[in-house]
């Protein structure tokens, strides 16, 4: 069984897939619109898992990628009223060791702002905040709101960046719990990769244990591969600023699912992943593109911007 979807921003995506899987199992019955999210405060992580791609060319664009399914094209209407880009500390401050990428600064005690409307679910912000930075790994610190954190700790290696997990819910259905056992690959490439237009992999399993729906409890295994590529260099405008040359990086993959009710395994579902994202030499990322959600919806219909760096 396979369904189409394009991405939600990580604080989401892995909720809505279980829900979309559920239904097309046939359990629950629930819609991610209609499901009950009950907050739940994250611990720190030091083991396994990941987030989001980045990359791009300075001269050239790269060669259109390979992966399925097509990523939403870039809009060219600004979606807020620019600012004044933020000034870029210096290169010496954007970590050392393989933690160091001008293209994702992981700059100690830096905070960055996001702002993400997502699903018709209205406008909601979160923060990053960076810390415990070494040659090695990091600390990254989501700030939801309303006494909501989200501590993951990050490791580096020669060839990238990798996120303990896929995705960290502060929220979830009542009960879920969700243990990521694999992870490989990186979620941000090395800086040569992203300057020269090169792709890379990022691979998960995680189980999902899911409280009783009215068929008994059930628990999933999830399956997520994803296939980055640098597609250019184009010009953005976020709430942060204007930026001319930000490199978009297309990610397409799948999540496989195998659900399993007691002692009764039901049928495998594949749903599919595309979305796209801009990062900037100095600041990170500053853009995502989840369009297409349930839909061709349109581009700039489903983003998550950058708002401001401190």
């Amino acid at each position: 069984m396979k369904t189409n979807i394009t991405s939600l921003p990580r604080f989401y995506l892995v909720i809505t897939l279980l829900l979309l899987a559920l239904a097309a199992c046939g359990g629950g019955g629930e819609t991610p619109a209609e499901a009950e999210i009950a907050p739940t405060e994250a611990a720190a992580v030091d083991e396994t898992t990941a987030e989001q791609p980045a990359a791009a060319p300075t001269d050239a664009p790269a060669a259109e990628p390979t992966a399925p399914p097509t990523a939403p094209a870039a809009t060219a209407e600004p979606t807020a009223e620019a600012t004044a880009a933020p000034d870029n500390p210096p290169a010496a401050a954007f970590g050392t060791g393989d933690c160091g990428n001008a293209f994702y600064p992981v700059v100690e005690g830096r905070a960055l702002t996001f702002r993400s409307n997502v699903m018709g679910l209205g406008e909601t912000s979160y923060t990053t905040i960076y810390s415990d930075v070494s040659d090695s790994s990091f600390t990254n610190t989501t700030d939801l709101g309303d006494g909501q954190m989200m501590v993951q700790t990050w490791q580096c290696t020669g060839e990238g960046m990798l996120s303990p997990e896929f995705t960290q819910m502060p929220g979830g259905l009542e009960g879920i719990e969700i243990e990521f056992t694999e992870a490989s690959g990186v979620s941000i490439p090395s800086e040569d990769t992203l300057r020269n237009g090169g792709s890379w992999t990022t691979h998960y399993v995680a189980i999902a244990n899911m409280p009783d729906m009215g068929a008994g409890p059930m628990e999933m295994e999830q399956t997520i591969d994803l296939e980055n590529t640098v597609v250019g260099t184009e010009a953005v405008t976020v709430p942060a600023g204007d930026f001319p040359d930000a490199i978009r990086v297309d990610t397409a993959g799948t999540m496989s699912m195998i659900m399993s009710t007691g002692e009764t395994a039901q049928p495998a579902t594949e749903i599919t992943i595309a979305y796209t994202s801009w990062y900037v030499e100095g600041v990170g990322v500053v853009r995502q593109d989840f369009s297409g959600l349930f839909g061709d919806t349109g581009a700039g219909d489903n983003l998550t911007e950058l708002v401001s760096v401190e």
